[in-house]
């Protein structure tokens, strides 16, 4: 069974060359992209410290909202490798 990709070549890029690519290309998608970016996300990192898909359509109490549950998931995260890391204690009994 022929594979077609089997004799191609790839260019394989990180992440900051993909946005890099993107934001210097002509392409009408890349465009679109390059607005999205720069009149929403950035500025809503800068003046908020990170964005939220569809914050523009949400209210001020939503987006608190969003962000407890996102903090509430992170502090369960951390809790959950913290307790991997503690050293296991066993109980000796005579």
């Amino acid at each position: 069974m022929e594979h077609p990709w089997r004799n191609t070549e790839y260019s394989i890029i990180n992440e900051s060359g993909l946005y890099s690519l993107i934001l210097s290309s002509k392409l009408p998608q890349a465009k679109i992209f390059k607005a999205w970016v720069t009149r929403e996300v950035l500025p809503s990192i800068r003046k908020n410290g990170g964005y939220i898909a569809g914050q523009e359509k949400k209210l001020n109490e939503e987006l608190l909202a969003d962000a407890i549950l996102v903090a509430n998931r992170i502090i369960a995260e951390r809790e959950e490798e913290i307790d991997e890391l503690r050293p296991k204690q066993t109980i000796m009994t005579n």
